[in-house]
């Protein structure tokens, strides 16, 4: 593209447009090589002086370098303004540079999808598809069966998404939406059929499809994409921040402070329950490995016990895990397949539900039992001891048992078994295997169950606070 001298006379609109078209035209051509090779790497080069223009005389200045300084410092401006009393002590212009690193990997790493209609999900499944399918060494008939049935599946979810994704953002109706569903499942029935299996063939329907996509969607000018790009990591950047000023990453580990306002010591997972978080941060699951990994294991299936009312594989497992990969509650309800709103449904189902296992979730986490006995050392510093003191009361309550409701509570199922004793076998910090063996009951799931009930039922969670109306 020929650019004007910066000397010519150029008007701030054909500027913006100049500026926006020698963008395009730089990811265009750098799509056209492999990723990290030498070419790509030299379009990506003249990219960023286009960006982020440098100030050296090695470099002829373009009649762009100003509205691309100018829109910089803008959104420079913007996250100033709307973050920069947020970081606690850190420094902006650091936060910024990192940011503006991190924004440029992740330009980087999902430029292939500029302009394709695809999300970078589906983008990473087809590539792994490829490369599934198009190995020197082909698998066996079970191997290949099983690789298109995954296929077929991650290409039912994108169409999903992007159903939901463009109703959201654009009036598409339900004709739009079905050619949506039929291209996507034509894509699949084509590239799972074993003539396809040629890298031509394959990439001619994978062509094909992001074709008839592109009817549907209004891409984003390649700065407007980077900008969001770079705005959604300073805002998870900054979040992350605030994690790490006022808690821990141990479910069970004090935290500095209390987000109440009161100077009790709080765990982490008291802290989700809270209201009065900081309204930047979705009170969601935290995302430490462990936490996933607990996710994942599900032991006894506890976490796949809940699910939304008439549609079992609506799980609180199945959303946790969606949510600790951020998706949006609109992305959840579209993994499946709109059956339940995101906000009004999915989302109230989840925090009951991250409340009700909370008691489990801190157990396998602190690898112990959440309301600790005697026998468990305590932390010298004062901070802690108020929230430990709260723990062994509650402990101390259940066994005491005045009124004998504790006792009372029982396992429909085994009545031999009461809410008093399973406590109280639990607070000797044996395993849900061994506390079901003393107990005679075979099923551990259920008695897991019946604890959270008991909990639940009892309110010995920490509740929550409840908002003040103001008077009018």
């Amino acid at each position: 593209m020929d650019l004007k001298p910066i000397s010519s006379s150029v008007s701030p609109g054909e500027t913006r447009e100049q500026l926006d078209r020698l963008l395009e035209e730089l990811v265009l051509e750098a799509k056209q090589y492999p990723p990290k090779s030498k070419e790509r790497r030299a379009v990506i080069t003249r990219l960023w002086c286009g960006m982020k223009p440098p100030n050296s005389k090695r470099r002829s200045p373009l009649a762009t370098d100003n509205d691309a300084r100018n829109r910089l410092g803008r959104t420079k401006s913007s996250l100033r303004q709307k973050y920069g009393e947020q970081l606690y002590g850190a420094s902006f212009e650091d936060c910024w540079n990192d940011n503006l690193s991190t924004a440029q990997l992740e330009f980087l790493e999902k430029i292939d999808i500029y302009n394709l209609g695809v999300d970078y999900i589906f983008f990473k499944h087809w590539q792994d598809f490829l490369s599934r399918i198009c190995q020197p060494t082909p698998g066996n008939n079970d191997e290949l069966e099983q690789d298109y049935r995954w296929f077929r599946q991650k290409v039912e979810e994108f169409s999903r998404r992007f159903v939901s994704r463009q109703q959201k953002n654009h009036r598409l109706g339900d004709e739009e939406a079905s050619k949506i569903f039929e291209a996507c499942q034509n894509f699949s029935d084509r590239c799972c059929q074993p003539s396809a299996k040629t890298p031509t063939n394959l990439q001619s329907f994978w062509d094909e499809l992001c074709l008839e996509l592109q009817q549907y969607y209004s891409p984003k000018s390649v700065w407007n994409w980077f900008e969001y790009i770079l705005r959604n990591c300073f805002k998870n950047s900054v979040r992350e921040w605030k994690k790490r000023c006022f808690q821990e990453v141990s479910g069970d580990a004090p935290i500095a402070y209390s987000f109440d306002g009161s100077d009790r010591c709080l765990c982490l997972f008291e802290t989700l329950a809270s209201p009065d978080s900081f309204e930047e941060i979705e009170t969601d699951i935290p995302k430490p490995k462990e936490l996933v990994d607990l996710l994942e294991e599900n032991p006894y299936e506890i976490f796949s016990s809940k699910h939304l009312k008439g549609h079992p594989e609506i799980t609180f497992r199945e959303i946790a895990l969606l949510k600790t990969k951020d998706f949006s509650w609109e992305e959840i309800a579209a993994n499946f397949g709109n059956k339940a709103s995101g906000t009004r449904t999915i989302s109230p189902f989840y925090s009951r539900n991250k409340k009700y296992f909370e008691p489990i979730i801190k157990e396998y986490l602190s690898d112990g039992f959440p309301l600790p006995p005697e026998s468990v050392a305590l932390p010298d510093a004062a901070s802690l001891q108020a929230g430990v003191d709260a723990e062994r009361q509650k402990l101390e309550r259940i066994e005491k048992d005045s009124d004998r409701r504790f006792a009372q509570k029982k396992m429909k199922q085994h009545q031999q078994v009461n809410f008093k004793d399973l406590v109280e076998t639990k607070a000797k910090g044996e395993t849900w295997e061994k506390v079901a063996a003393d107990l005679g009951v075979a099923d551990i799931k259920s008695l897991m169950i019946f604890y959270l009930d008991a909990i639940s039922a009892f309110k010995l969670l920490p509740q929550e606070k409840k908002k003040k109306q103001k008077s009018s």
